[in-house]
């Protein structure tokens, strides 16, 4: 028995072959502009997962992002990436009003080990939320710390 294939189909088929693909990093860094916040979560987990230090700006503009899960994807993403152009944003993020994106930041900051971060992690240990703190306390050691370590 044959199969009928509706002539939508065959165009989306056509349409997605016809475009010419873009390089994973790009194409993620464009997605972080998407309208659909689930789309710009899943980009900046992406873009972390891919390493590549070229989308560290795009995700440091995603810090300020109205939706908080994009903020905290953005936040782990660039620990992940362990670039020091993101300690400026990522030391702002530790004001954030979402725990999650304090606790990342605080992570982030921690994995790229800048001394510059210290005193504002020192003053996280003084968050309201017990992983913030604890995160920071982390993040202290891993920049070495010495009450800390």
């Amino acid at each position: 028995m044959r199969t009928a294939i509706c002539a939508s189909s065959l165009l989306c088929v056509w349409t997605l072959a016809a475009r010419p693909a873009l390089p994973a990093t790009e194409e993620h860094t464009r997605d972080l502009r998407s309208s659909v916040p689930s789309v710009r979560e899943h980009a900046a987990v992406s873009l972390g997962r891919a390493g590549d230090r070229s989308a560290v700006p795009a995700l440091v503009e995603a810090l300020k992002d109205p939706e908080k899960d994009v903020r905290r994807a953005a936040a782990k993403a660039l620990g992940f990436i362990k670039d020091a152009r993101a300690v400026p944003s990522l030391l702002a993020a530790l004001g954030d009003p979402d725990k999650n994106v304090r606790l990342y930041a605080a992570y982030g900051l921690g994995e790229i080990k800048d001394p510059k971060a210290t005193g504002v992690l020192l003053r996280a240990l003084g968050d309201p939320e017990w992983c913030v703190r604890d995160q920071a306390a982390w993040s202290l050691g891993e920049i070495g710390y010495p009450d800390i370590a």
